[in-house]
């Protein structure tokens, strides 16, 4: 009988696991990346986004708030410190691109990724400013799955405090 459990058990986590994987490697690549009419895109409908231009309650964060002209460069280095996470490009206006759309002349946009520990899965970190508008549009947002467990709205409480510092 106690054989019986721990075969059973022993299966549920190792289809668990497998079943997770699946999931990352069949996860589509970025969604809903870049601006329009001078916004981030708002999150999608599964709750494993948050998105300071999303008036949605379950999907919204406030800006970051500055007090001057941000660096992108020193915005870029300090979110670079976050674990397993890695910058993917940084755009400075005035620029057009198929994916991020139309970036404002004096205005830029920060894309990183951030992996999970455990499996690697894969969120998608923005970070936005334009001239003109108050504070820094941030965007995090997971890949894969359906609920994130609170993880994007954390690492933007991170964020915020790194870049306050």
């Amino acid at each position: 009988m106690l054989l019986q459990v721990f075969i059973g058990i022993t299966t549920g986590l190792g289809a668990m696991c497998l079943g997770m994987f699946v999931l990352k490697w069949a996860a589509p690549g970025p969604k809903g990346l870049g601006i329009a009419n001078g916004k981030l895109n708002p999150c999608e409908n599964s709750p494993n986004c948050v998105c300071s231009e999303d008036s949605r309650p379950a999907f919204t964060t406030e800006r970051i708030a500055i007090t001057e002209p941000p660096d992108p460069e020193n915005i870029s280095r300090k979110l670079s410190t976050l674990p397993r996470t890695t910058i993917v490009r940084l755009v400075q206006g005035p620029a057009t691109d198929t994916t991020l759309g139309t970036i404002p002349a004096g205005a830029f946009l920060i894309h990183a990724e951030s992996r999970s520990l455990l499996i690697g899965f894969v969120d998608d970190i923005q970070i936005v400013w334009i001239p003109g508008l108050d504070g820094l549009q941030i965007r995090s947002s997971s890949r894969a799955g359906y609920s994130d467990l609170g993880v994007n709205k954390t690492r933007i409480s991170q964020i915020r405090s790194l870049l306050n510092q």
